[in-house]
Parts: C-alpha cells; structure tokens; sequence
C-alpha cells in the first residue's frame, strides 16, 4: 500500500459480506475515469481486475494491457490463479520475494504510465490522491 501511495495511486476501502479490500485507483475525474489497478483482499490475495481495465478508455486499443499481462507472466516466482485477461490473482506473500516484488512493480508502473500518457496526450492530467471522490 506505500508503494500505491508512492505513486499517487488513491487508496480506496471497502468492505464486503465476506471481507473486504483495499484498492488503488488512478483517477481522472476530469474525464469521469477511475482505473483499478489493483485490489488487495482481506484475505491476502491480490487481484488485477483485468477485464475491467480492458473496458477503460485508455486501454481499449489493448497494447498496454498485453504488455503488462505479458510482464506478469514472465514473473516465475508469482503463483498466478484465474484467468489472466479476466482476473488473475495471487497471494501477496510471493511479493516478499525482492525479485518478485521489483518485477510485479515494473510491470505496475508500466501499466500506469500508459495510462497516464495516453490522458496527457489529451491534456488530462491524472487527479491527486486527496482529490479523487470521497471514499
């Protein structure tokens, strides 16, 4: 969650019937966008809402999002569940790991960066984490 932080991501947290989450949202609220790149369960398992993403407007054309679908593959010491164009997820603990955890953040900063260029091009700038919707 620093690291969400570190990239002014805002952390969004919700609760569920079963358990709850922790979010971190990329928001354009110039643009009505809001982008999940990841949610972190209750339960330690992280989930990459990728289906979601793929229906964003700056992630449509798909090159981005093959891109960081391909970095998490690669990843080895990563024990992906679930389909990865829907929502691949995994235990947070494989994130210890120094490798695994630069790699999975590379791949993180990659997506974002996409995402934040593809706005700039449009001159939108991303909102501030204090500036978003209230949680």
């Amino acid at each position: 969650l620093q690291w969400a932080h570190a990239q002014s991501l805002r952390l969004q947290w919700t609760r569920g019937t079963d358990q709850g989450s922790a979010q971190g949202l990329l928001d354009f609220s110039q643009h009505s966008q809001s982008y999940s790149l990841f949610r972190l369960r209750s339960d330690g398992v992280l989930v990459i809402r990728v289906d979601d993403l793929a229906r964003k407007p700056a992630l449509k054309d798909g090159r981005s999002l093959q891109t960081f679908q391909s970095a998490l593959a690669a990843i080895s010491g990563i024990p992906l569940q679930g389909e990865l164009h829907k929502r691949p997820r995994f235990p947070i603990g494989a994130l210890a790991d120094v490798e695994n955890w630069n790699a999975f953040t590379a791949a993180m900063c990659s997506l974002a960066h996409g995402i934040r260029a593809w706005y700039a091009e449009r001159g939108i700038e991303a909102d501030a984490p204090d500036s978003g919707s209230e949680d």
